[in-house]
């Protein structure tokens, strides 16, 4: 059922329909009319609730996100015959011609307010955290920048105890949807180009997609613990082999078609098995709930443990290798700053005890430093310990007070991990910067020790990078150091002996403690890499400086 007048029905024919013909050879008139058939968004709310044990009732008065809405069908039809307060992001760049201006007029057909669509991407969504009970998106993650920061954006905006399903191509699978062709699973870009072209198709949209499977999506989500992974789609995937209990959408004639000759040589039993243990169902479906507060370990209060230890960590952040190492990674960084020829106004936010602080004053010629943090005990150690003429330590909560592009360079060293919403406070870093932004943080397995002072998580390798781009951070120089004897050996040592309160670690440094100490750092500078590992230290550019400075090898 088609609901939408006949004049906008011809102009998506034209459009869509036209283009994505020309892909999967599928006639326009069918794939235009595809997507504004009110029967599959029926289909898509009957599987999203069966996928959740819910019943159509169950969704009235929800608030649902539609990550990638397209001509916003969906939106519409939940709003009129659910009850859903729908809303969805489609970013205006991209896609083809008018499609966003027939998307209004298909919101305005419904009798809706086309403002229910948010001009966005799905890697910088912009609600606030735990906004919406239930978030849906049907083949958009392949078409994202980052489909890894699409779904972190996604569960950051859900609410605990709501739920969350994308439905989009396995890539291990044996059809590529687009093309309505059979694919060789796990085909690198380059190569799966190469077979488009043997079925006498254009390459050119390989390029735009992700080619997402099982097994990267698992990898992405497996250090999660603010989720519940219900599905991954297999039994859907099994049901509608075995039954051919699904429409022909799109492409999917053909599907059905294999699957019709599959039934009559009585082989689509064991096929479903083998393609189930090899991972290669498709879509994968994947369905989430968001743990509520309660189920997960209290947070770690960073303000009390902020406030009472740094007396006794002031001499293992001046002697302690890890520290030692650390600057020295930060000195490798600052080398790369291009010089500016006059004064410049430096930042160090979260500066704790001031020792990494007092090191940009050092190395930073012709500069002015200044220390921030929360915590009053952490400032005065810094004030009683460091004097320079170009280094000041100020106490305060955040830094709204200072204006845009105030600072050359911004530093935050070991303090993200820390942040509730460190995605917040790297805008904020951001937007302070005049050029400059230097982190570092812990990424990998997070060990007990390590939530014992303070963290919230470790980060994923490749997470910040990601996030940095979509906001205008370029890259200078990455390191992902430590490998082998800082990450894992030293830390797993120092989870051992719980290094943040072990008498080993903390207090004053004897001169034994310094000795070993310092050989130890000299294993982790000399020894250890600085491209493998688990320790992050980058330096980024906002983009409009980036084209005067020179990237690292």
């Amino acid at each position: 059922m088609i609901s939408v007048p006949d004049s906008i029905i011809r102009r998506v024919v034209a459009t869509y329909g036209t283009t994505y013909e020309a892909i999967s050879k599928i006639p326009a008139d069918k794939g235009g009319r595809d997507v504004l058939d009110e029967e599959k968004v029926r289909d898509q709310t009957a599987l999203f609730c069966r996928s959740f044990d819910m019943k159509a009732a169950d969704l009235r008065g929800k608030r649902l996100l539609e990550v990638g809405s397209g001509f916003g069908i969906f939106l519409a039809v939940l709003r009129r015959d659910y009850g859903v307060e729908s809303y969805g992001i489609e970013p205006s760049a991209g896609g083809f011609d008018s499609s966003r201006a027939l998307a209004h007029e298909i919101l305005e057909s419904y009798g809706l307010d086309p403002s229910i669509v948010t001009d966005a991407k799905g890697e910088d969504l912009p609600y606030p955290d735990g906004s919406f009970d239930l978030i849906f998106s049907s083949t958009v993650l392949e078409h994202t920048e980052d489909p890894e920061l699409v779904l972190d954006e996604a569960i950051r905006v859900l609410r605990p105890g709501g739920r969350m399903q994308f439905v989009f191509p396995n890539y291990g699978a044996f059809f590529e949807g687009h093309y309505a062709v059979p694919w060789i699973p796990y085909l690198s870009r380059t190569l799966g180009k190469l077979w488009i072209r043997l079925w006498g198709r254009d390459p050119a949209y390989v390029d735009t997609l992700q080619l997402t499977n099982y097994f990267r999506v698992r990898r992405w989500l497996r250090d999660r613990r603010d989720i519940r992974v219900i599905s991954y789609g297999e039994s859907i995937f099994r049901e509608r082999m075995l039954g051919l209990e699904f429409k022909t959408w799109a492409g999917l004639g053909t599907v059905k078609r294999w699957l019709d000759v599959a039934h009559r040589l009585h082989v689509v039993r064991p096929l479903t098995w083998l393609l189930l243990r090899l991972k290669s169902f498709d879509p994968i479906i994947l369905s989430v709930v968001k743990r509520p507060a309660e189920e997960g370990i209290p947070a770690p209060d960073n303000r009390r443990i902020y406030e009472v230890r740094w007396t006794d960590w002031t001499d293992m952040k001046v002697y302690g290798p890890t520290s030692r190492w650390l600057r020295a990674l930060i000195g490798d960084h600052l080398r790369r700053l291009v010089p500016t020829g006059q004064p410049v106004r430096v930042l160090d936010v979260g500066c704790g005890e001031g020792t990494t602080t007092d090191f940009l004053a050092a190395r930073i010629r012709s500069c002015d430093v200044v220390g921030i943090d929360r915590s009053e005990m952490g400032v005065q150690c810094a004030r009683s310990r460091y004097r320079r003429s170009n280094l000041s330590f100020v106490r305060q909560e955040g830094t709204a007070g200072f204006p845009d592009g105030a600072f050359y360079l911004i530093t935050c060293f070991e303090v993200l991990e820390h942040v509730e919403d460190w995605r917040a406070m790297t805008r904020e870093l951001a937007r302070l910067s005049s050029r400059y932004v230097l982190v570092s943080f812990p990424t990998g397995c997070m060990r007990p020790f390590e939530r014992n002072v303070g963290h919230l998580r470790n980060f994923r390798r490749g997470q910040f990078e990601r996030f940095a781009l979509s906001i205008g951070l370029e890259p200078v120089s990455v390191y992902y150091a430590g490998f082998p004897f800082y990450s894992p050996l030293f830390r797993d040592v120092c989870n051992v002996v719980n290094s943040g309160a072990s008498p080993l670690t903390i207090g004053h440094y004897s001169r034994f403690q310094r000795l070993i100490s310092a050989l130890i750092y000299g294993v982790f500078r000399h020894l250890s890499m600085k491209r493998h590992g688990d320790q992050f230290c980058g330096l980024f550019v906002k983009r409009a400086a980036a084209v005067s400075t020179v990237r690292s090898p």
